[in-house]
């Protein structure tokens, strides 16, 4: 190995000092040396300046996807069939006084798309500017007779109402509705640090767009409809630190405002009035709201010991005007004008750790939140399916209390085994419930050990158990529910779970191998969820195959099994199990160095299947049909450096996609008397995309 450049020069340094320190008494010293004809530039310390080149790329391409289904956008970022143009780019700049620049971007142009730039003077302050798009494409072959308007659903001028979905002869000309969610972020913000404390401030816009599913009704005839999404949400983060000796903390805040352009969902009935004049309906929409709150943590550590605590506040307030009751004849009358809710939330917590020995570390931490719900109660008119008055019913506010104890050890019996063991108590108190008050007990271990140079494992294991007092009448329900019904979150429940992890590297493989098996019983329930089983495993592997070629593979395997019971009457009479199982598998390969080190290939290929099944006993066994998904993806890119400066890269990418929905299977708008459908949202296609990018790198 050849010696650090500077620690060269500092041994030489050191040789030339001692020896002038002896002669300099002679005459020879530095003082009386002669530099009249000494080239000083050749002295410079290169690698002592600050760095000031840039290194940064910048990358444009345009891609060209062949799918109808825009189902296809969730594995390329992008729904549109034909071309679409990127950018991408990654900037790093350094000045002489050590200020920073930095901005990197990925596919700009696409839906799911992100960039960042930030200026940073480490050690006093830096601001950034962030963005991210997000998107989600659930189907582009939805179809829908309404359009639309504002805050209104409308119905084509030449539509003729019937009686049943048979007689709209119009519905066969229903428009195409796109069911998908975008969602754009903007941050700005910034951090100032000085001599022992941290300050940032940022603010975050986020829009939503898009459209899904959602049905509405009158009487007993509805129609599924694409219900817009038009809404935003603006956040100010606020927080400062303090740093001292043998302590931290700091205050924080945030203040957020949710707004929705739709203040209402009036429709238009496509259906004969059944009564009086219901020609319209309306429903609600997510009303605007804001939330506040304000933090603060404070942490004391000395020698090998930490403490920590934390406090929370939070208020959740909402006083959008009411709705009328109904539109469709004179509406009851409200008690109050607005809901005018408020929810508030408290946060305390502690915790400490502390290393006792070399051998022994000993963790403890406490936490308490309580939900307390203070919007005033009223008596509220109900109305069904907007037409039908049912009396009054009065808004119960829904409070929780948690309380959430945790104590740990870690035990090093040998550079190469340890044990960590973990005890935690769960206590919930409800308002509202079937149960007032459910704990839950639970005890987990994990052994890790390094059994030989290149080989580790980890055994871990989970046993849980949950209880609570006695059942009664929720107070939520209009109905009371069956004594023996018992809703899963709330039912006592005995949990077992075990993890084995193997990670091996020998002779230049990878292996990591992953194995967990778990079972969940309830063990009082009579009506409900009785029993969960899963197990599964999964096997990654990487191997160099030569010099400049490597391989690489995944394959996995789950499978969960749920049986729950049923009944009308009190009497469990019919059984239920619903059987889910996945597999998953990965192929890559990359070589690289080709065509006197300017080429690199890689190919990928990705495989997933899910499918699942329900099945009712009820005296002779009946099996719905399946719901199963399926798809096969295969990549290819090549990337080639054209120059010093340039290269170029070409992706490839197909996909085959195919999913089945039993309940949703080949149906048509009018394929039930009473309710207008959006037809068949499945997906079977195969897609192509083609990506060529030019990257400039100075």
């Amino acid at each position: 190995m050849k010696p650090f450049p500077n620690t060269a020069l500092s041994l030489l340094t050191l040789a030339v000092a001692s020896a002038l320190s002896v002669q300099a008494s002679a005459g020879y010293g530095l003082k009386d040396a002669n530099r009249s004809t000494i080239k000083q530039d050749a002295w410079v310390c290169k690698g002592c300046k600050s760095k000031t080149e840039i290194s940064s790329s910048v990358t444009a391409g345009v891609a060209l996807q062949d799918g109808e289904d825009s189902h296809i956008g969730n594995t390329t970022g992008t729904d549109t069939d034909g071309a679409t143009a990127f950018l991408s780019a990654d900037i790093h700049d350094r000045d002489e006084n050590d200020y920073r620049l930095d901005f990197t971007a990925d596919k700009l142009g696409f839906d799911a798309a992100s960039a960042n730039l930030t200026i940073t003077k480490p050690g006093s302050y830096s601001v950034y500017l962030d963005y991210r798009a997000l998107a989600r494409f659930d189907s582009n072959a939805g179809r829908s007779p309404y359009r639309e308007d504002g805050d209104n659903l409308r119905l084509p001028d030449n539509w003729q109402a019937a009686g049943t979905t048979a007689g709209m002869t119009e519905l066969d000309n229903a428009a195409t509705v796109t069911l998908e969610k975008k969602r754009q972020r903007f941050t700005l913000g910034g951090t100032v640090k000085g001599e022992g404390f941290d300050t940032e401030l940022n603010f975050r816009h986020e829009t939503r767009s898009g459209a899904s599913r959602s049905t509405v009704n009158l009487l007993t005839n509805a129609a599924m409809i694409a219900k817009p999404i038009d809404d935003s949400t603006d956040t100010l983060d606020a927080r400062v630190y303090w740093r001292g000796d043998g302590f931290w903390g700091g205050l924080n805040g945030q203040i957020s405002k949710y707004k929705n352009d739709h203040q209402r969902l009036a429709f238009e009935n496509a259906y004969y009035p059944t009564f009086g004049a219901a020609y319209n309906g309306q429903m609600a929409v997510d009303p605007d709201n804001q939330a506040f709150s304000l933090g603060g943590d404070l942490q004391f550590f000395e020698g090998a010991q930490q403490a920590v605590m934390h406090g929370r506040f939070v208020r959740m307030t909402q006083d959008e005007p009411l709705l009328p009751a109904t539109v469709t004849g004179p509406a009851p009358t409200l008690p109050h004008l607005s809901a005018d809710t408020q929810v508030d939330m408290m946060e305390l917590g502690l915790s400490y750790r502390n290393r006792l020995s070399r051998e022994l570390s000993v963790y403890g931490s406490y936490d308490y939140r309580d939900r307390d719900n203070k919007t005033e109660q009223a008596w509220y008119p109900l109305v069904t399916t907007d037409s039908i008055y049912r009396g009054e019913v009065q808004n119960t506010p829904y409070d929780r209390t948690r309380q959430l104890l945790k104590l740990g050890a870690k035990y090093r019996f040998s550079s190469n085994w340890n044990l960590d063991t973990n005890y935690s108590y769960d206590h919930n108190q409800y308002s509202g419930l079937s149960r007032d008050s459910v704990f839950e007990n639970s005890v987990e271990a994990a052994l890790r050990a390094q059994l030989m140079p290149g080989w580790r494992m980890s055994l871990m294991g989970e046993v849980r158990a949950r209880r609570g007092d006695s059942y009664q009448t929720s107070e939520l329900t209009q109905a009371a529910n069956q004594n023996a019904m018992r809703q899963y979150f709330l039912a006592d429940r005995d949990k077992r779970e075990l993890k084995l992890m193997t990670d091996h590297h020998f002779n230049e493989v990878s292996i990591q191998f992953n194995l967990h098996t778990g079972v969940e019983d309830y063990p009082e329930t009579e009506l409900g969820l009785t029993e969960v089983r899963y197990t599964g495993y999964g096997l990654n592997a990487a191997y160099p195959l030569g010099d400049n070629l490597s391989l690489n593979g995944f394959f996995g395997q789950d499978w969960r099994d749920n049986r729950q019971t049923g009944s009308a009457s009190g009497v469990s009479f019919w059984q239920a199990e619903n059987r889910d199982d996945q597999t998953s598998a990965s192929l890559g390969l990359k070589w690289q160095q080709l065509m006197d080190n300017k080429l690199t290939l890689g190919i990928d290929y990705g495989y997933s299947d899910g499918a699942s099944d329900t099945e009712i006993s009820q005296g002779l066994s009946v099996v719905y049909g399946p719901y199963s998904a399926t798809r096969h993806n295969l990549s290819a890119w090549a990337d080639y450096q054209l120059s010093d400066k340039i290269s170029m890269r070409l992706d490839w990418l197909y996909e085959d996609y195919q999913d089945m929905d039993w309940g949703n299977d080949e149906l048509m708008p009018d394929s039930i008397p009473n309710l207008i459908l959006l037809g068949s949202l499945g997906h079977d296609y195969q897609a192509h995309y083609v990506g060529l990018s030019f990257s400039y790198q100075w």
